[in-house]
């Protein structure tokens, strides 16, 4: 070997360990907020809102993460056959809209997400401006996301205008008293 390829292999090991440290270096762990920062992240990159932290939705999503490592299970609904947000309706959010995304066996926070949004349907819960709330839960392997819209007076006064809006135009007469 001369001089020149000796230099080469010095200049490839130094590139390979520092571009290895980079991508340790943004590598982060798998935490509720890891999780929570990279959504709204790829949310406002996509032209959408943050969402909010919710402690119901949090709660409910560490009881389900919980529930599948206990229980043996991977599956949105439960191994007794109940819908995912059984877990969200036990910690009284009352929602309009909720989504669910589930990750096993990914050692990064950016992993886990990665694989979410190349996935389609799990993209859309990232990505679906019907949702303010999120909640995460980990537990062992696996990361539990809960994406909601709570349902509150605002959304019962914005329905029932809605409804008697239609009404008036269902009910206004087509002539006009003289």
């Amino acid at each position: 070997m001369n001089q020149k390829q000796i230099i080469k292999i010095q200049i490839a090991i130094i590139f390979i360990t520092v571009f290895s440290f980079v991508q340790i270096a943004q590598a982060s762990p798998i935490t509720s907020q890891n999780i929570v920062d990279l959504t709204n992240k790829t949310r406002i990159q996509n032209g959408f809102n943050e969402l909010n932290i919710s402690s119901e939705l949090s709660k409910a999503a560490q009881d389900k993460a919980y529930d599948m490592v206990e229980k043996n299970y991977w599956s949105h609904q439960t191994i007794e056959g109940h819908p995912f947000w059984i877990f969200v309706d036990r910690k009284n959010y009352q929602w309009n809209h909720l989504g669910e995304n589930i990750a096993a066996d990914f050692n990064t926070a950016e992993g886990a997400m990665n694989g979410w949004l190349n996935s389609p349907s799990h993209q859309k819960n990232i990505l679906n401006s019907d949702y303010q709330d999120i909640g995460v839960g980990a537990y062992n392997n696996i990361v539990v996301a809960y994406y909601g819209n709570q349902e509150n007076s605002v959304n019962y006064i914005n329905k029932i205008t809605e409804i008697f809006s239609q009404w008036r135009v269902h009910l206004s007469l087509p002539f006009a008293y003289q």
